[in-house]
């Protein structure tokens, strides 16, 4: 298991607004396999999965592009 903390920024550096885990808007806490996390700012969000078939990824929705994290 490996602890951490996820830095989401916009597609200009922006500081998030915001965050949900899972669809719940303002949460903190562990993620598990299979949580979904979404941090959003005026016009964008981006999203963290914990995919335990594609393997930890995130996506930029704007531009749709994925891009895989290293699982340890």
């Amino acid at each position: 298991m490996s602890e951490g903390m996820i830095y989401q920024r916009g597609p200009n550096g922006e500081v998030p607004k915001g965050q949900s885990i899972n669809g719940q808007d303002g949460t903190y806490g562990t993620l598990g396999a299979g949580d979904h996390v979404t941090m959003h700012g005026d016009g964008w969000h981006r999203s963290w999965d914990n995919d335990p078939v594609r393997g930890n990824h995130s996506t930029d929705h704007a531009t749709r592009r994925i891009r895989q994290h290293p699982s340890s």
